[in-house]
C-alpha cells in the first residue's frame, strides 16, 4: 500500500540519523495511533494500541540540536561500564511505560472520577519517567528549564526523543487546565526563545487533504 511504501523509506532516512533505530517512530508517523515497543534478544516487537484515547500534549522543541547516534552511543557506554547500575533504571523505565500503557487504556470509558485519577497517575509517571532519564545522562539544561516553567503552572513534562536537546512533552487536561494557564505557560516557552505546538497523541498519521476550487 502506499502507507507501508512511506514508512519503508522513511525507515530508511531513520537510519541514516539514528543508526540503528526502532522503526517505531517512523510507523506510528505513517500510520498514527499508538504502537507499543519492546526490544529483546528475541527480536523487536510492535504492537498497535487499539482505539487509544487522545491526548492534549504541549510539544515544545528547545531548538538545542543534538546527535541522535552520539546519545546512543553514549547510553551504550553507559551499561557497559556500569550495568549493576544502570540495567535497574533501564528496567524501571521498561516499568513505566508498561504502567503508562495500562493507564492510558484505562481512560476510555470511565467516570470522570476514574479518569481524574487515572490522569494524575499518568502525570507521575511523566515526572518518574523524567527523573530516570535524568539518571540516564540524556536531559539537557533546555529540557530542564521547559520542565520548571511547565511546573509552575502544574503541568508535567518530559523529554521525548533521543534527549541532549531536541524537544520536551507536557501533558494537560483541558478539563482541569484552566485558558489562561495553558496561554501563560505558552507565553513563558516562548519568550524562552523556544518553539511550542498545541497538538494530541494518539492522532492520525499520513493523511491527504484535497482541495476543490
Amino acid at each position: 500500500t502506499d502507507l507501508e511504501l512511506i514508512r519503508t523509506w522513511s525507515f530508511e532516512g531513520e537510519r541514516l540519523i539514528h543508526g540503528t533505530p526502532s522503526g517505531i517512530d517512523n510507523a506510528v508517523a505513517t500510520f498514527g495511533g499508538a504502537l507499543e515497543f519492546c526490544r529483546s534478544p528475541e527480536g523487536d516487537q510492535i504492537r498497535a494500541i487499539d482505539k487509544p484515547p487522545i491526548l492534549r500534549v504541549l510539544l515544545t522543541n528547545t531548538k538545542v540540536p543534538r546527535s541522535t547516534k552520539a546519545l546512543v552511543a553514549r547510553s551504550r557506554n553507559w551499561l557497559s561500564d556500569m550495568p549493576d547500575v544502570a540495567r535497574p533504571i533501564l528496567d524501571a523505565v521498561d516499568g513505566v511505560s508498561k504502567q503508562c500503557c495500562l493507564y492510558w487504556k484505562q481512560l476510555e470509558g470511565s467516570s470522570a472520577e476514574e479518569v481524574k485519577l487515572t490522569f494524575s497517575r499518568l502525570e507521575h509517571l511523566v515526572d518518574t519517567n523524567q527523573c530516570l532519564l535524568r539518571c540516564m545522562g540524556v536531559s539537557h539544561p533546555a529540557i530542564e528549564t521547559v520542565c520548571r516553567i511547565t511546573a509552575e503552572y502544574g503541568l508535567h513534562s518530559k523529554l521525548t526523543g533521543a534527549g541532549g536537546g531536541g524537544c520536551v512533552l507536557t501533558l494537560y487536561a483541558p478539563d482541569s487546565t484552566s485558558v489562561e494557564d495553558l496561554a501563560a505557560v505558552k507565553a513563558r516557552l516562548l519568550s524562552a526563545g523556544y518553539g511550542v505546538y498545541d497538538t494530541v497523541l494518539g492522532g492520525a498519521g499520513v493523511t491527504v487533504h484535497t482541495h476543490r476550487r
